[in-house]
């Protein structure tokens, strides 16, 4: 989760997603499509963050 954090981070930390003066369709497509990637991303590491603390917890138990 942490390396998901990291690298997620500088992309969305730059204004410049941020402004949507003079951006054409291609480059509003191209951000959807980079925030899609990122969503399915961050599913799966909450997800093995899930399956690492169940683990963690089924061993201490």
């Amino acid at each position: 989760l942490t390396s998901w954090l990291e690298e997620i981070r500088p992309v969305w930390a730059n204004d410049d997603h941020l402004t949507i003066n003079a951006v054409n369709v291609d480059e509003i497509e191209q951000m959807l499509d980079k925030l899609i990637e990122q969503h399915d991303a961050t599913i799966d590491a909450c997800a093995t963050t899930e399956q690492e603390g169940q683990t963690l917890l089924d061993y201490l138990t």
